[in-house]
């Protein structure tokens, strides 16, 4: 049967023998041997990915473009594209969601599943996350932040393993080897797969009704900025903007120092929280023929966004579903007790489940 996310999902199981390979963590991967040469996190080796469709695929182009090492393939059976908002672990809402979603798509799988990032943290099996994610054929995701912390924690970053919202990464670094098959724990495959994980995913071939693409990111993008400009703790973490004229008659303040000034941003959000995983803000800059009434005052990025692509994202829960012109916002913040959400392209069509109880207060 081809690969294809339908209403059958992947279940665990097997010997213990079996388990405990699937969990075995070794720390001698390519991940584990960067980051003890430079101490952080691996860029994904496909920094913005494309989304080809199967069928394009066999003859290696779609349209003008040749299919790279390391862009992504679509299944070879199955009807549109499930976007999934941040799943923070809740592994039961997410199957759950899964399923509802094919059947919302009169039981025809679909081509993919792309996540929007955040599949860890916060929530009660984050690790069993990943591997639904990994082992089942159709599924793709972007990086979120606290998918990068969890990864920098797993690799050794020292500050991060002494939190408490990161010792699930850790569980199976503290289990006795004959005990490692109970669970399911963060395994040297799961932490390839969460290193490749790009930035950004392109899909070609969902056009809105407007003719353009759709784009997935974690939480934002800056306006009037190449896709292969964007920063990468922009893509994780941005959730408001503040615009700059063109014309700023102080300073004449371009776009590099709109980038220092955010990351001086991120420096006293690690200096109070003592993680950059806080919600971020952006200057940026803008036409006056662009502007929009109180541009000088924090804005969603969504609300400001004007394309080319539309961009789903996740990332604000407090803000909940965004349904703007040119950007869709996928938390609803089902780790706080609201509901995963997903959406079915081209379609447009919103499906959500419940969370099941609060696993984490706001």
């Amino acid at each position: 049967m081809g690969a294809r996310i339908s209403s059958t999902l992947l279940a665990f199981g097997g010997s213990k023998a079996a388990q405990a390979s699937a969990n075995q963590r070794t720390r001698q991967t390519q991940a584990d041997l960067y980051f003890m040469k430079h101490k952080c996190v691996p860029a994904p080796p496909t920094k913005h990915a494309v989304l080809h469709r199967f069928s394009d695929s066999n003859n290696a182009t779609v349209g003008n473009n040749i299919i790279q090492p390391g862009d992504l393939v679509s299944n070879e059976v199955g009807s549109g594209v499930l976007i999934i908002g941040d799943i923070h672990g809740c592994v039961d809402e997410f199957r759950a969601l899964l399923k509802k979603a094919v059947e919302e798509n009169n039981n025809n799988p679909f081509e993919a599943v792309v996540l929007v990032g955040d599949l860890v943290n916060k929530g009660p099996a984050s690790a069993e996350v990943v591997r639904v994610a990994r082992l089942t054929p159709g599924i793709f995701a972007v990086r979120g932040n606290h998918d990068e912390g969890s990864l920098a924690a797993a690799l050794g970053d020292e500050e991060r393993r002494k939190k408490k919202k990161y010792q699930w990464v850790m569980d199976g670094e503290n289990i006795e080897n004959e005990c490692i098959s109970d669970g399911i724990y963060l395994s040297d495959d799961d932490i390839m797969w969460m290193s490749d994980l790009p930035y950004t995913i392109r899909i070609p071939w969902i056009l809105q009704e407007d003719g353009t693409e759709v784009t997935v990111v974690h939480a934002g993008l800056v306006p009037n900025m190449p896709l292969e400009q964007q920063a990468v703790d922009i893509m994780l973490t941005v959730r408001e903007l503040i615009g700059i004229p063109s014309d700023n008659e102080v300073g004449n303040i371009d776009l590099v120092d709109a980038r220092k000034h955010q990351q001086q941003q991120q420096q006293q959000l690690v200096r109070e929280f003592g993680d950059s995983d806080q919600t971020s803000k952006c200057m940026y800059q803008f036409d006056n023929a662009e502007a929009l009434v109180n541009e000088s005052e924090p804005q969603p990025w969504a609300r400001i966004w004007r394309g080319p692509q539309h961009v789903v994202f996740g990332h604000d829960a407090r803000r909940g579903l965004q349904q703007c012109e040119h950007a869709t916002g996928l938390d609803t913040g089902c780790v706080y007790g609201g509901s995963l959400t997903g959406i079915i392209l081209p379609r447009r069509k919103l499906v959500s489940v419940a969370a099941a109880k609060e696993y984490c207060p706001r």
